[in-house]
């Protein structure tokens, strides 16, 4: 239900880049030793790659070549876990009050901003029980923490229902479309060629 309305909201690509298959999931959960959250697994499958509202990028298992940041899925997860670990222990009252995974309810990066901050489950519970951080760009203490999946985060951020202070103030009005693909002088690979 809430993909629908999400689609209603920003419609998605006819042909999404890089949506994955029931197969290549199956070998992203056995690689990372986690299982995601089955409305992360139909969000991929219905937009792929690219960003809604011009900010919030997507982290895409099978997506390879991204223009922000580290080529790929893995580097750019392990790259912001360490991060986090490391301010944390270095500073932990500058930073958010969460271990990063696999640390038991931990938190595991889903996508970035356009600004460089990091949106990520609080991996409490089940997948399906998972909620939103959203940490800033600089993994300080500010973050924003909401009791809703990715997918109810999305629909409620784009509808400017919840307006996260870790994101700028200017984003909306957005220009249409609000979900773009991006595939711009990228490649797409099989997940066994980008092992995490």
């Amino acid at each position: 239900m809430t993909l629908k309305r999400l689609r209603q909201i920003a419609a998605p690509p006819r042909s999404p880049i890089a949506p994955g298959t029931q197969q290549q999931w199956g070998k992203v959960e056995e690689a990372v030793g986690l299982r995601f959250p089955e409305d992360y697994k139909q969000l991929i499958g219905v937009y792929g790659h690219g960003c809604f509202a011009d900010f919030v990028w997507l982290f895409n298992p099978f997506f390879f070549g991204y223009a922000m940041g580290a080529r790929d899925y893995s580097t750019n997860v392990k790259g912001r876990l360490k991060a986090l670990e490391e301010l944390r222990l270095k500073w932990p009252d500058d930073t958010a009050p969460f271990p990063s995974w696999p640390t038991p309810g931990g938190v595991y990066p889903w996508g970035t901003t356009d600004n460089g901050g990091t949106l990520c489950w609080l991996t409490v519970g089940s997948p399906e029980e998972w909620t939103v951080v959203l940490l800033d760009d600089d993994l300080s203490e500010r973050y924003d923490q909401y009791p809703m999946t990715m997918t109810e985060f999305l629909v409620a951020w784009l509808s400017e229902e919840v307006v996260p202070r870790t994101f700028p103030d200017d984003i909306f009005p957005a220009e249409l479309p609000l979900f773009r693909p991006e595939n711009r002088g990228t490649e797409i690979v099989p997940m066994s060629a980008s092992p995490l």
